[in-house]
């Protein structure tokens, strides 16, 4: 049982290397873990996986907000108020701009992930994407 466990644990590993790799490149890289999970098949509930494909992403997001916390804080003492009236619109314009695929996400969750989220969709938005 022990073994099992070790070789999920390696296999959830090398998704965290993939994922690392890929998120500072211009590529999909929930993409990537997608095709990765098809060859290495963790041996977890769907849940779990689909859990984790999200989890392991924070730790990109994290560094992403650490590094720009400065530029994307609106309320920074050191900005000079035109400064902050730009951050302010930034994140006016990234909140109107993502209801729409909010709304969608929201209401088509279930026929987007059905659709697209497969290593077939997935590999040949890739390679189209790559020619491009």
């Amino acid at each position: 049982m022990e073994v099992i466990n070790l070789i999920e644990i390696l296999k959830a590993v090398i998704l965290g290397i993939v994922q690392g790799i890929t998120e500072w490149l211009p590529v999909s890289s929930t993409g990537h873990m997608i095709l990765f999970d098809e060859f290495l098949q963790l041996n977890m509930s769907q849940a779990f996986i689909s859990t984790f494909l999200v989890v392991i992403q924070f730790g990109s997001i994290l560094a992403v907000l650490t590094i720009y916390f400065k530029k994307l804080n609106p309320f920074d003492g050191s900005k000079t108020q035109k400064q902050k009236r730009d951050t302010i619109d930034l994140w006016t314009k990234v909140l109107i701009a993502v209801i729409p695929s909010g709304v969608l996400g929201v209401l088509f969750d279930d026929k987007i992930e059905e659709v697209f989220f497969n290593s077939t969709v997935v590999a040949i938005a890739l390679i189209a994407y790559g020619i491009i």
